[in-house]
């Protein structure tokens, strides 16, 4: 269903997508007259496209960032290297090993209650800054709260309450860089 594709994040001249039961990476150097096209399986079974997101680590690693909650109601966003199998097909993408857990990284956030019943959609995350956009709300309600999680200093800050859910799965962000004019 390529059409539903979300927000692509790009490592080393590929541009990954999250896909139900993979990354789904092309790569984007044009030298050849075919498109190379790569799979990095998942070692979950089945993901929800609106459940994780694609990020890469200041390390320069592909990491599936995905959410979860613990029995206080506090919200945990991980950033898992170790989720990613290691890339099939794309030549010259450094392939990780599956057993390397060691860099996976789980933040709690205090600040952003959740239960069973809360509905958490990852929207995009963005490594330069490494914000974190996610929507929160109640299964079945119309409506949801936008928040920004930034890793770094691990503060969030609501950016919209109460905003249709149906707008919410258009929501992508975007980084720009400043450069700074030379002069001699």
């Amino acid at each position: 269903m390529l059409r539903q594709l979300g927000p692509a994040v790009v490592l080393r001249g590929v541009a990954y997508w999250p896909m139900h039961h993979a990354a789904l990476g092309v790569r984007l150097d044009g030298t050849s007259a075919t498109m190379d096209v790569c799979s990095v399986p998942y070692k979950l079974t089945h993901c929800e496209l609106d459940e994780h997101v694609l990020g890469v680590s200041l390390d320069g690693r592909l990491r599936f960032v995905g959410t979860g909650f613990t029995a206080r109601r506090t919200l945990v966003i991980s950033f898992l290297a170790s989720q990613l199998r290691g890339v099939v097909g794309c030549n010259s993408v450094d392939p990780r090993r599956d057993d390397d857990d060691g860099n996976d990284i789980k933040l709690s956030v205090p600040q952003i209650e959740v239960t069973w019943t809360t509905a958490v959609k990852l929207r995009w995350f963005g490594e330069k800054s490494g914000t974190l956009i996610l929507t929160v709300g109640e299964t079945g309600s119309s409506t949801s709260d936008v928040f920004a999680f930034n890793i770094a200093t691990r503060s969030v800050e609501k950016l919209a309450s109460d905003i249709c859910n149906h707008a919410c799965r258009n929501l992508y962000g975007y980084e720009m860089i400043t450069l700074h004019s030379l002069r001699p």
